[in-house]
């Protein structure tokens, strides 16, 4: 606007070609970042592109960044308003600590400052966990750097771009007929398809209850192979006897199942049959657990049934498993993802839902970076609870390349999570079924990328001799590379809605 009220001379479009393969090019992208993070990227790469927008009076690319960032100060002012309302319960003196340092981050070999990092472009951060005061092996660099739809479509533009402007200069073109080639590759609509996708998903969730702290682990749904369910997830609200055993005689291990079931759920225990001995002053006396804080949780108690001072039998306790298990069960696997169940004790019923079972015990963060290397980036649904809490499961989600935690109110904070959930499984039903619509948002940002370079390479081809100052024209506004916020924000807007609020009906088994 400045440049056409006082007409200054407008700068030639190479300058905006400059500014595009500094943005687009993945690689000095990975140089500035080692300079100046990714925050400061982010901020450097913006302001150029601004710059460069605005001396050659192109007002296009500046209004949609600004759309964009209209859009992710929503999103963040979501989740700052859900931080406020969930931080003094999640950061209560009175709740349990996690045998667990705070995350460190692993951007640099001499930077161990503890920070999350909120960029929207921090997509590929990794975590660090030390426990007991040494790093342990959560160690691991190759959190969210596996490329997705998106990623492998910028590499490929980024490639064709640079090919095509030196092709440019070959062919005796000059400066500006590579600075179009330049432009005619920008992938601008796959950015903008997925991040608009991801922004209102996260919005939409923040305002649901669940609390991201990591927001650019929404931007890698897209890229998500294998889900992992930690059956400490599933676990329902009730105490169960798994196993009983009776030692003496007059208690069968019926008898010692119907007497300890009783006691724990506060009842009387049932008359006993002639051949067997009443319950008067029953109870269960529990034996504490043998392990380090390390060890993977299993969520197995062991109790003995005391009866008169003498222990007539022992039992396995569990839980009961959620009424939602088998809708996150069902809802993971129409992802099209490969669904991993890692049991504990009490969740061998649904073996028959999953594609591939481990037994209790298994440790969580060795599961999920062997199934990462083997088969692609893992969300990991877990949760911590105040009887079984491991410093195992904290490892795995720090690793994870989507972490999802509920929040037991009486355990832990799993503050190495990506996204904390309330309670609620439905609250992770409704993460898993965003996954296959993040997918095909963005696939189709991408076809839509696509369908802009090739328009625009054939207008580089076929030539542009009509080219037009004047400032209310079309080709002035947005390039055919760029695209058009209508369709985007339909898209975008369209489906993740039903991921954040939709009634989902709890099924029993």
């Amino acid at each position: 606007m400045t440049g056409w009220f006082t007409r200054l001379p407008v700068a030639p479009r190479s300058a905006r070609a400059a500014a595009a393969l500094l943005n687009n090019q993945p690689r000095v992208v990975a140089v500035l970042e080692s300079r100046l993070g990714r925050v400061g990227t982010d901020l450097a790469l913006s302001a150029s592109t601004a710059v460069a927008s605005g001396l050659s009076q192109s007002v296009g690319t500046p209004l949609l960044n600004l759309a964009q960032r209209g859009l992710q100060l929503s999103e963040a002012a979501a989740h700052r308003q859900r931080w406020r309302a969930r931080e003094p319960e999640l950061a209560s003196p009175d709740r349990p600590q996690a045998p667990v340092v705070p995350v460190i981050s692993s951007a640099g070999p001499d930077s161990h400052a503890p920070r999350h990092n909120w960029a929207a472009t921090a997509a590929g951060d990794a975590s660090h966990i030390v426990v007991d005061g040494a790093i342990d092996a959560a160690i691991d660099t190759a959190k969210g750097s596996m490329a997705g739809p998106v990623e492998t479509y910028v590499d490929q533009a980024a490639n064709g771009s640079a090919v095509a402007a030196v092709g440019a200069l070959l062919a005796g073109g000059g400066p500006a007929e590579a600075g179009e080639a330049i432009l005619a590759g920008v992938p601008k609509a796959a950015h903008l398809g997925r991040q608009s996708f991801a922004t209102i998903l996260g919005r939409g969730l923040a305002n649901s209850g669940q609390l991201i702290l990591d927001p650019g682990a929404l931007r890698r749904l897209d890229r998500v192979k294998v889900v992992v369910i930690d059956g400490a997830a599933l676990r329902g609200d009730h105490r169960a006897v798994l196993r009983a055993r009776g030692d003496e005689p007059g208690w069968d291990d019926d008898r010692v199942y119907e007497v300890a079931d009783a006691l724990l759920h506060g009842e009387e225990a049932p008359e006993p049959d002639p051949d067997e001995l009443p319950a008067t002053g029953a109870r269960l006396k529990w034996v504490r657990a043998q392990g380090s804080s390390a060890a993977p949780a299993q969520g197995l108690e062991r109790a003995d049934l005391i009866v008169d001072g003498e222990a007539v039998g022992s039992v396995d306790v569990g839980w009961e498993v959620d009424p939602y298990a088998i809708a996150l069960l069902q809802t993971a696997h129409r992802t099209g993802a490969r669904v991993v169940l890692r049991h504990v004790a009490g969740t061998e019923d649904l073996a028959a839902s999953v594609g591939a079972t481990h037994p209790p015990g298994t440790p969580l963060l060795r599961l999920v970076r062997e199934l990462r290397a083997d088969r692609g980036p893992v969300l990991l649904i877990t949760a911590l609870h105040r009887d079984f809490a491991s410093t195992d499961t904290l490892a795995a989600l720090a690793i994870a390349d989507i972490g999802v935690a509920l929040d037991d109110p009486r355990a832990a904070t799993p503050w190495t999570a990506d996204i904390i959930t309330g309670t609620d499984l439905a609250a992770a039903v409704r993460i898993l079924s965003a996954l296959p619509v993040a997918r095909s948002a963005s696939e189709s940002a991408v076809r839509l990328a696509q369908g802009g370079t090739t328009l625009a390479g054939l207008l580089l081809v076929t030539g542009d001799p009509r080219r037009t100052t004047n400032p209310l024209s079309l080709r002035r506004w947005f390039n055919p590379s760029m695209p058009l916020p209508q369709p985007l924000w339909c898209r975008a807007r369209s489906r993740p809605a039903r991921c954040c609020g939709c009634p989902i009906p709890p099924r029993n088994r």
